[in-house]
């Protein structure tokens, strides 16, 4: 990211799975 970029909800609750689950696709739906 970006200097000085907030952390979207988004993004924190992407890394927090990511970080538990390294090897799994994580997919969101956005919008809609």
């Amino acid at each position: 990211m970006a200097k000085g970029t907030k952390e979207t909800p988004l993004m924190k609750q992407y890394n927090a799975i990511k970080a538990k689950y390294p090897d799994a696709l994580l997919l969101f739906r956005v919008g809609d």
